[in-house]
């Protein structure tokens, strides 16, 4: 599903559009930061402010909250990543 950055949306369409539960949304929107507009009992999300909260605690930002094996993993993709990348850097012989 592509965000629209200027379409509102319920919490309700985007734990549906990213496969989450309901409460998922809600717990990001009270505890992580996400802006967000509440009326009655209702939640509405700006998608401007959800792609910009994304783009904020992106996977590299939330890497403290990881356990500690994902932590070894994320840090040895990363190391493989750069090898892979000075090897296409070098010059061709």
């Amino acid at each position: 599903m592509k965000i629209d950055p200027d379409t509102v949306y319920t919490e309700e369409e985007l734990a549906e559009a990213f496969n989450l539960p309901r409460n998922s949304i809600v717990y990001v929107m009270r505890s992580r930061g996400l802006k967000h507009n509440r009326i009655s009992n209702r939640y509405f999300i700006l998608g401007r402010w959800f792609l910009e909260w994304l783009d904020e605690y992106s996977m590299v930002n939330l890497k403290e909250n990881l356990p500690k094996w994902a932590k070894a993993q994320a840090s040895a993709d990363l190391i493989a990543n750069q090898d892979s990348s000075n090897q296409d850097d070098s010059p061709p012989e």
